[in-house]
């Protein structure tokens, strides 16, 4: 098989190709900062990890797969498949309702008062994503 001329290759490609490297970038390192904030020492951890990518957002991984994922969309509507914007805008629903249970059951099981005020605080202060 062919895998078609570089000829093809346009503007939104580009941008594409950048926002999946962005994307990919962003999860790993916000999940590198999530791994090494879990394994502190229990005394040394702050109540909240709100460092490096988690001080722009409260869940810089999340952002990062969602701009993975329109990245793709956007490679295909570079074909002239429109439809393909179906997928990333449905799996950002789910997964903007999958952030808000997650933070209700991490609020709901921490057991350290102090620590469900902090993350409130830092809930206030910090977008779930990044603009909202």
């Amino acid at each position: 098989g062919s895998w078609g001329s570089l000829a093809s290759w346009g503007a939104l490609d580009s941008v594409a190709a950048a926002m999946a490297t962005l994307g990919l970038a962003i999860s790993a390192i916000a999940d590198r900062q999530l791994y090494a904030y879990c394994n502190l020492d229990r005394k040394a951890k702050p109540p909240v990890l709100d460092r490096g990518l988690w001080h722009f957002s409260r869940h810089p991984n999340y952002v990062g797969e969602q701009i993975w994922w329109w990245s793709f969309a956007l490679f295909a509507v570079a074909r002239g498949d429109w439809l393909a914007m179906a997928g990333p805008f449905i799996n950002s629903l789910v997964l903007a309702h999958v952030t808000e249970l997650t933070e209700q059951h991490m609020l709901s099981t921490w057991t350290s008062k102090a620590r469900v005020a902090e993350y409130k605080r830092y809930a206030k202060r910090t977008p779930k994503w990044l603009l909202c």
